[in-house]
């Protein structure tokens, strides 16, 4: 069959398989690091502080998720064993279990980076040598950096208590394995502590992510879209699913979809791109609106400008469905006479597993094995309403509305001699920094030099920032159209 016959059935799974989502899955079992250093007992004599311990420790235990000790007692790093779970609770809740010297926190940051899963840690983030001496190098930033190169994210929430010099944070850092969830770690936290802020005293939260920002639609209905049709437009519904007309054949709303909410949409038109734009929008050039972006998360960066990316997807979606096609026919093997492995006789005879197999193995050939490739740029047919996104970003930005022009240098005249798949993305181009005024919550008095301060955390945030800067994709369309005529 023609792959882009089946654009319907598949086009959502090809949106997750360009993100490289299906290489992102989850292995063992989300995990909690929890400091049992002396420090942490000055923390935990913080009556909120103690709060936010027990609200944990009560609702973040099951088969799904582990729990780690740091200190002696746990021969470094090592699970905290309970029998019951009143005893768990006791034991991270009371404040006669914090009592080591030492608490191996890099050791730590290694494990944790090293998981294919969320995980939280719970530290001051002083870490000595085994001869007392206090680290002051920003030991984390590597472990940081890398976490965030490899696609996820780190939320820092911290709460400050007095230690007799000068007052310190006790950081409770969630480490988030890919897209954030309700499953997520992060959720669950923020789940565990709502409607209980007056509990937790001045809880405040610091996030380190490539895209803290997020899109999303509410058009009223699965098959209501955002497209704009001119107002002289005679059959005003001309571009709804089941018109007459037969202009739209499929929608889809990532956002609407049962399983998980995806930031795209999903067309397919019966007619080309040419006719669309002369039919329906050729005199105010607005293809869409109704798409809102939220970036009031501007914390540690401020969103500055976007843009609009227009690619051919066509060829790189045809591959997709048939590395699917030669999945759906794996083949079997046996023994021959000679005891060798070959394939069975009625997998010898199926075209799809020879053409797509190495002979008489179960390995795909290396063309059949998909990996997304960027489609061929074309330019010049989308755009942006600028004036509209730069005043919602000075007056709104949590309501930032996202209208989708023409170029003003299309005219209708898109060359297509075949059925096509364009794909318009909006991307984040530029952001400016923006956390100066939280960045020293990340610093504290040295407990051993009084004079001097402990900067190892706030210089290891600001070397992560420095090289993890927001980028990449905000929001997708997909068109598939009919060719030229």
């Amino acid at each position: 069959d023609d792959p882009l016959s089946v654009y319907s059935d598949n086009i959502s799974n090809y949106y997750d398989a360009s993100l490289g989502a299906n290489s992102k899955s989850h292995i063992g079992n989300q995990a909690v690091f929890i400091d049992f250093s002396i420090g942490i007992k000055q923390a935990l004599s913080q009556q909120t502080i103690s709060n936010l311990i027990k609200i944990i420790s009560g609702n973040l235990q099951g088969d799904q998720l582990d729990w780690w000790g740091m200190g002696k007692d746990f021969g470094g790093i090592g699970p905290i064993a309970y029998e019951k779970n009143r005893d768990f609770f006791n034991k991270v809740t009371t404040l006669a279990s914090y009592n080591d010297k030492l608490a191996p926190i890099e050791e730590a940051l290694k494990k944790i980076t090293t998981l294919k899963n969320d995980a939280l840690l719970i530290t001051d983030f002083e870490e000595y040598t085994l001869d007392g001496k206090e680290h002051k190098s920003p030991f984390a930033a590597q472990f940081f950096t890398k976490w965030i190169e490899d696609g996820n994210s780190i939320t820092i929430f911290y709460s400050k208590f007095p230690d007799g010099n000068g007052g310190k944070n006790l950081y409770f850092v969630i480490f988030s394995y890919g897209v954030i969830n309700d499953s997520s770690l992060l959720s669950k936290f923020k789940t565990a502590i709502k409607g209980r802020e007056n509990e937790l005293g001045g809880l405040e939260n610091f996030e380190i992510s490539t895209n803290p920002y997020s899109v999303s639609n509410n058009y009223g209905g699965k098959e209501k879209t955002g497209l704009t049709l001119d107002s002289d437009v005679e059959n005003q519904s001309a571009l709804d699913i089941g018109d007459k007309d037969g202009a739209l054949l499929f929608y889809q709303n990532g956002f609407t979809t049962e399983e998980k909410s995806r930031p795209f949409e999903a067309f397919e038109f019966g007619q080309n791109l040419n006719e669309l734009y002369e039919f329906y929008f050729k005199g105010k050039r607005r293809f869409a609106k109704k798409l809102n972006l939220d970036a009031s998360n501007n914390i540690p960066f401020m969103l500055k400008n976007i843009k609009v990316q227009v690619t051919d997807v066509t060829a790189d979606y045809t591959n997709y469905i048939k590395s699917l096609e030669a999945k759906n026919n794996v083949p079997e093997l046996e023994n021959d006479e000679g005891n060798n492995k070959v394939w069975t006789k009625k997998d010898s005879e199926n075209p799809i597993i020879l053409e797509c197999y190495e002979k008489n193995t179960k390995n795909l050939k290396k063309e059949y094995q998909y990996k997304y490739t960027q489609g061929e740029s074309v330019s010049e047919i989308f755009d942006f309403e600028s004036k509209i996104f730069l005043d919602r970003m000075t007056n709104s930005p949590s309501e930032v509305e996202l209208v989708t022009t023409f170029h003003k240098n299309f005219v209708g005249k898109y060359s297509a001699n075949e059925q096509v798949i364009l794909r318009l993305d909006y991307l984040i181009e530029s952001t400016d920094g923006n956390y100066a005024t939280k960045i020293d919550s990340f610093k504290w008095d040295s407990v051993i030099d009084k004079k001097s301060k402990n900067e190892s955390l706030k210089e290891s945030i600001q070397i992560t920032l420095n090289k993890v800067k927001p980028k990449g994709l905000l929001y997708s369309y997909f068109l598939k159209l009919e060719p030229n005529k």
